[in-house]
């Protein structure tokens, strides 16, 4: 193993946990490097049948860069499509 992937296991593994102790709302960010992993984590608890998509509240956020990305040219609102 290397560090990078220590990290990486513990980041599934946390999600994963957390999940099962109880929590629905997950907090991301593109900027944490690790939205595989979460996604990883999410995606095995589904699996499992610990918790339905539905049950779960994941939110992101988007890093000051990425807005003009994002931002409708009209109205100036973030445009973040849902899936």
């Amino acid at each position: 193993y290397t560090s990078e992937s220590l990290l990486n296991n513990y980041s599934v593994s946390a999600v994963k946990a957390a999940i099962a102790a109880g929590y629905r709302h997950i907090d991301g960010a593109y900027c944490y490097l690790n939205e595989d992993e979460v996604g990883e984590g999410i995606h095995a608890v589904i699996d499992q049948g610990i918790v339905r998509r539905e049950e779960l509240f994941i939110v992101s956020k988007v890093c000051e860069w990425m807005k003009e990305m994002f931002c409708c040219p009209v109205t100036g609102l973030l445009v973040i499509a849902a899936w």
